[in-house]
């Protein structure tokens, strides 16, 4: 496309269909991962009376998320929209 974009500089292009679904779609997961973190946060806060255990706690989520990732590379799979689907719901549970 940048090609054709310098022989015509009037002519613009778009991510559509697929494409631009995806994309929408992870950029909505990604604030929701982030809501979903804070309101955990506050939860296990009022519970533990403290800031600093939920954040010992809540440590752990990163590791969930490599152990996801190297299981998928360990075992030949593509991470699909299913996995991701999975990957995000990991630190609720």
């Amino acid at each position: 496309m940048p090609d054709i974009i310098k022989r015509f500089p009037g002519i613009a292009y778009d991510l559509e269909g697929q494409a631009k679904r995806s994309k929408e779609s992870m950029e909505s997961r990604i604030k929701g991962i982030v809501v979903a973190s804070m309101i955990i946060f506050l939860l296990l806060a009022s519970q533990f009376h403290s800031y600093n255990q939920p954040l010992i706690i809540m440590t752990a989520i990163p590791f969930g998320l490599i152990g996801a990732v190297l299981g998928h590379f360990v075992m030949g799979l593509d991470i699909t929209m299913i996995s991701i689907l999975g990957i995000v719901a990991l630190p609720r549970f």
